[in-house]
């Protein structure tokens, strides 16, 4: 995609919560209000390929655990799902499902202004915004002259943590507590 792909993700988006509210709208009557809602939230999952969902799942993955900068970057790029991604997609699904189903009545175009402005975000975000890397989904984006000028992002400090395990005192063993770095093997 180009910059120009950022005009279409309102347009796109707003297209998608239509076809979203009519889906709650044909199947609120006929399932009850929480089936429908709960639909409505796996056919926005079909129809996107769950892209922004499996972005979700990486980005709880690398960024909820403490980890260093590079680690979270390697984290985020694996094809594994870790605990805090299962933790972080069940809770959206839940309240996704929860939230539809409490709107009661099936409105379709609630559904078109909000998947409209959410993709507007999306765009407006990636067009200002600063990327952690220089390939990936979105590493079409950065040939952009204009970003070409901005720093890039700070590399954070190194992190002040305790260490692992602390010297033994005269009436015990050492105590230790767990790595927050995962590897590979232990996703």
């Amino acid at each position: 995609p180009t910059r120009a792909a950022f005009l279409w993700f309102p347009v796109v988006g707003a297209l998608l919560g239509l076809a979203l509210g009519m889906i709650w709208w044909a199947t609120d009557d006929l399932l009850g209000g929480l089936a429908a809602a709960a639909l409505v939230v796996a056919a926005d999952l079909a129809l996107t390929g769950a892209l922004h969902f499996d972005g979700l799942l990486d980005s709880a993955d690398g960024l909820l655990p403490h980890l260093t900068r590079e680690r979270r970057l390697v984290v985020m790029a694996e094809p594994h799902v870790g605990a805090f991604a299962v933790a972080t997609g069940a809770t959206t699904l839940l309240l996704r499902t929860a939230a539809l189903a409490a709107l009661g009545a099936a409105r379709p175009l609630l559904l078109a202004a909000l998947w409209c402005l959410s993709r507007t975000v999306m765009a407006l975000t990636a067009l200002t915004g600063r990327y952690a890397r220089t390939h990936g989904l979105a590493s079409s984006f950065l040939s952009d002259p204009a970003r070409e000028d901005r720093p890039p992002l700070p590399r954070p400090a190194k992190e002040d943590r305790p260490p692992l395990s602390r010297p033994a005192e005269e009436d015990g063993p050492p105590t230790t507590r767990p790595s927050a770095d995962v590897t590979p093997g232990d996703r």
